[in-house]
Order: C-alpha cells, then sequence, then structure tokens
C-alpha cells in the first residue's frame, strides 16, 4: 500500500484501495444527503450488513463536527441501514475515513456512534502514521462483518500498540543509550526527563513557538546532522542543553547562550519563549552527572514521536483519532512511571510534565 496513492485524497485512488480487500462493489453516483447536502456514492463494503461508502466535501476534514455528522446519521436512519463509511475530504486534500454506525434496539430510535468516534484522518502534510498503520491492517485482513470493520476504526488496540512501542524504545535505545558514568536507576531518571521535555516541546512547536516551525525538534537534529555529521554524538549537549537550560530559562533578548550554534538556529533559540517552570531547570544528582544520549538514541526517539499528529487540543473520551494531545501523553508518563515502579527524579520529571 502506497502512501502516496492514498493522500491526497482522490476518489479512484480510494477506491482502489477499496477493491483489493474483496468486499468493495464500486457504484460511483451523486446522492443528496438529508439537509439537502450533495455528496457521492463511491459503493458498498458488502459484509454481513451492506456498508455503504459516501464521499461528502467540508470545510475542514480534520474538524470532527456535529453538523458534518448529522445528514449521513440521517441517511443511514432513512435507510433502515446500520453502518455508513463517510469520507469526509476537504478542498486541500485532506480526508477523514469515519465509521458511523448504529444500534437498533426493538422499535425505538437506534443509538448512533458520537460523531467524535471511529474515525482515521489523513492530513495533507502530516506523517498520518495511525490512519496508515490501520488501512494496512485492513488490508493484511480484510473484515469480513461490520464487528470486524468497527475493530479497524476503534484506537483502543492502537493505543496499546503505541504503548508497547514507547516502552520497547524507552528501554532498549534510550536507557542504553545514555552516556557516561551512572548507576542504572540515574540512566533510567535521565531518559524519562529527556522524554518529558521533549514530549513538551513537541507541543510547543506545533502552536509555532520555536522557530516559528511545527517540525523544530525533528528539523533541529537535521540541521545538527548537517552541519556536524551523524554519530559524533554532540546533539544533546551541544544543541538540546543549550534549548533546555539556556533558551527557555529567560525571555526573548536576554538569553545567554553558549556554544556555536548555525545563525538561523541561534536566531531561534534566541526568540524561543521563557519558561517558568521547574522540567527545564537542570536537576540537581541528574543533569550535573555529565551524562548525555547518543544521538543514535535520539534519532530513534524523534523517528517513532514525530511519526505520529500532535494536537494541542484535550480530547474526551469519545475522541477515537490516535493524535497526541497533552492529556494522552500525560497518562503514557503516567503509566510508564507506573510500570517502571521509579521514584526520585523520574517521578518528577513525570509529575512536572
Amino acid at each position: 500500500m502506497e502512501r502516496l496513492s492514498l493522500v491526497p485524497y482522490d476518489p479512484e485512488d480510494l477506491m482502489s484501495f477499496l477493491d483489493t480487500l474483496g468486499t468493495f462493489a464500486p457504484r460511483r453516483e451523486s446522492v443528496v444527503l438529508p439537509g439537502g447536502i450533495a455528496g457521492q456514492r463511491l459503493g458498498y463494503l458488502h459484509l454481513d450488513e451492506e456498508v455503504p461508502v459516501v464521499a461528502l466535501e467540508v470545510d475542514q476534514a480534520a474538524k470532527k463536527r456535529r453538523k458534518d455528522w448529522e445528514g449521513p446519521a440521517r441517511y443511514l436512519l432513512e435507510r433502515g441501514l446500520s453502518a455508513g463509511l463517510f469520507v469526509f475530504h476537504d478542498a486541500y486534500g485532506a480526508y477523514r475515513l469515519s465509521l458511523i454506525h448504529a444500534r437498533y434496539r426493538g422499535r425505538g430510535q437506534p443509538q448512533f456512534s458520537d460523531y467524535r468516534r471511529y474515525s482515521l484522518i489523513a492530513h495533507l502534510q502530516g506523517p498520518n502514521k495511525t490512519f496508515f498503520q490501520q488501512l494496512r491492517r485492513m488490508a493484511e485482513n480484510p473484515p469480513r462483518s461490520l464487528d470486524e470493520l468497527l475493530a479497524i476504526f476503534s484506537v483502543e488496540a492502537v493505543s496499546e500498540e503505541f504503548y508497547r512501542e514507547f516502552l520497547g524504545i524507552f528501554k532498549d535505545r534510550l536507557i542504553q543509550g545514555v552516556a557516561g558514568e551512572a548507576p542504572e536507576p540515574k540512566r533510567q531518571d535521565f531518559a524519562l526527563a529527556f522524554v518529558a521535555r521533549s514530549i513538551f516541546l513537541g507541543f510547543m512547536q506545533k502552536r509555532g513557538w520555536l522557530g516559528g516551525r511545527e517540525d523544530f525538534l525533528p528539523y533541529l537534529h537535521r540541521r545538527y546532522g548537517e552541519t556536524v555529521g551523524p554519530g559524533q554524538d554532540r546533539f544533546y549537549r551541544e544543541w538540546l542543553e543549550p534549548l533546555f537550560f539556556q533558551a527557555l530559562k529567560a525571555p526573548p533578548g536576554s538569553k545567554q547562550l553558549s556554544g556555536s550554534l548555525p545563525p538561523e538556529v541561534q536566531e531561534a533559540l534566541e526568540q524561543a519563549p521563557y519558561l517558568n517552570g521547574e522540567l527545564f531547570a537542570p536537576k540537581p544528582g541528574l543533569d550535573d552527572r555529565g551524562l548525555y544520549l547518543r544521538d543514535e538514541a535520539i534519532q530513534a526517539f524523534f523517528d517513532f514521536l514525530f511519526a505520529h499528529n500532535f494536537t494541542v487540543e484535550e480530547n474526551d473520551r469519545y475522541e477515537e483519532e490516535l493524535e497526541l494531545n497533552p492529556e494522552f501523553l500525560g497518562l503514557i508518563l503516567e503509566r510508564l512511571i507506573n510500570q517502571l515502579g521509579v521514584e526520585g527524579k523520574s517521578r518528577e520529571a513525570g509529575a512536572h510534565y
């Protein structure tokens, strides 16, 4: 399954993917949903129940809005259908696959799934890891029933997979990538402090507060590779430490930055916002031991973390698209701390986050 063939949105490409499942019957025609909403039916998934696939243009595909959901829900209700796969796409090429379904009980009105649930979003510029991961899962094990299709669109299993991968990288790459003399608990503390700081900066960069870029940390690592070269193990000490402990500890215009960074990086750090908090204060007994992370370990963690879409909005319990928001990642850190049974500086770093 080629990523480029599915983003940006193209109905022919999406229909070609659905055709590989063996249950899709193409039937492309214009439809009008309740409320006069114009759309295009692409065909049907013939599972244990018939599931129409309908495309609708919306203002912003990534925004889950009740007004976009109401017409499709009424469309299903009027036809007595249990589910429909709706493709909400915008003029920019982003789109959202939303599986709207209803539970019919007796003669009463059916109970529909919440409009924020069971969605996979393909951002035009984002990494879209969850989107492609779940579509690959669908291609490898094509659903034969509505319940199996619902499982593809449910985020619970994806969240567990995220945590397992996160834990593996933390143990096998970050802790093992700590250089310098320190016992295992200190190495663990050091790695967790780096994770908490990196995650926090992931949300700052999403707002454009670091060099005006939403990809500032990956960009910083790329510029390091271009300037210094990979494998020198200088990124943490010469590029991240000035960011962590100098750039964020004073207001713009009054920062004392050491080292020789490229001019555009130096300017970005000088203009970084002042954070009056403890997360970016050097921790005695931890950040003063001469410890650092090797380049390879940082690269592995950045590759994993920034393959996911960050959002600055916290989800509620109905949210189903796996995007990295403060609430979700706070719970991940809490779970990590509890599972490892750590105390001291490691627990302190998670609490500050």
